[in-house]
C-alpha cells in the first residue's frame, strides 16, 4: 500500500514538473516599456535583432532591450537608440541609431533604407547625416514610408524552421549533418513587406570574432533564389545601400 501510494505521489511530481518546464518553455517574451513604437522600428529595422536581449537559461524569455530617445524635432520625428547587445554591455554596447518619421495608435512610419545607423560610439557627424537623410525638422510629407503595426513582441517570421534549414546549408554547406537542428536560430527574421515577402540574415562563424552574414530575401510562396535573393554584407556598419539594392531587385513593396 505504501509503495503505491509512493508511486502515485512521485507521478504527480514529474507529472507537475512537466506542466511547469512546458509552460516555462512556451513563455513568450513582452515588450513591458513605454516606447512600443520605438521598440517596434529597433526590432524590424536592424539585421540580427530578435526583438529583446537573450537569455539562454532553460524556460527563461529574456532580458529587456535598450532604447533610449535622443532628441525630437518640430514635426514629431524622433532620434534614438536601440540596442540587444547584453553579452558586451548591451548599454554600452553596439547598437543601432534610428529616427522614425512619425507614429500613431496603430502604426509606425520610417523611411525603408536610410533610416538607422550602427555604430558602437557615434559621432556628431554620423548624426547629422542620419538627420539629413530622414528631412530631420524639415515639414513632413506621408511619402515613401515603410508602415509597420506597432508591437510588443517581435514574430518568428513566416518561413518554416524545414525550409530555413534548407536555405542556410544551401547558403553555408556544412559536412555536420547534427548541426542543421541549430540553424534556424542562426537565421533572425528581419521583416516582411505589404505583399508577403520577407528578409532574414543568415549567420555563420568562421573564426572566433569573425562572423560571416548574408541577407535572404523569401518571395510570398517562400521561394528563394541563391542568385537573385541573397547577399553577403561586407561591413556590419553600412550595408544600407547593398540592402536597398537587393529589395528594390526583388521588387520590395510592390505588387508581384
Amino acid at each position: 500500500m505504501k509503495r503505491n501510494i509512493l508511486k502515485i505521489f512521485i507521478l504527480i511530481l514529474l507529472i507537475h514538473a512537466a506542466v511547469f518546464l512546458s509552460s516555462c518553455n512556451q513563455r513568450e517574451f513582452e515588450y513591458l516599456g513605454e516606447y512600443p513604437q520605438l521598440y517596434t522600428a529597433g526590432a524590424y529595422s536592424l539585421l540580427g535583432m530578435v526583438g529583446h536581449v537573450p537569455n539562454h537559461h532553460i524556460g527563461a524569455v529574456g532580458w529587456q532591450p535598450y532604447i533610449k530617445i535622443y532628441e525630437e524635432d518640430d514635426y514629431g520625428r524622433v532620434l534614438f537608440s536601440y540596442g540587444e547587445d547584453f553579452a558586451h554591455g548591451y548599454r554600452e554596447g553596439n547598437k543601432g541609431y534610428l529616427i522614425i518619421q512619425k507614429f500613431d495608435n496603430e502604426f509606425v512610419y520610417f523611411y525603408p533604407y536610410y533610416s538607422f545607423i550602427l555604430s558602437q560610439f557615434y559621432k556628431d557627424d554620423e548624426i547629422d547625416l542620419l538627420k539629413n537623410a530622414n528631412n530631420w525638422n524639415q515639414p513632413l510629407y506621408d511619402d515613401g514610408f515603410e508602415k509597420l503595426k506597432i508591437v510588443r513582441q517581435k514574430e518568428a517570421g513566416p518561413i518554416p524552421n524545414k525550409q530555413l534549414i534548407d536555405v542556410y546549408y544551401e547558403i553555408f554547406p556544412e559536412p555536420n549533418l547534427s548541426s542543421r537542428r541549430y540553424a534556424p536560430s542562426r537565421m533572425e527574421f528581419l521583416r516582411t513587406d505589404a505583399y508577403g515577402r520577407s528578409i532574414y540574415s543568415a549567420g555563420n562563424n568562421i573564426t572566433y570574432g569573425n562572423i560571416e552574414i548574408i541577407i535572404v530575401l523569401f518571395h510570398a510562396d517562400h521561394s528563394f533564389d541563391l542568385d537573385t535573393g541573397s547577399l553577403t554584407i561586407t561591413d556590419m556598419n553600412n550595408y544600407q545601400t547593398e540592402l536597398r539594392s537587393l529589395m528594390e531587385t526583388n521588387g520590395w513593396n510592390t505588387p508581384p
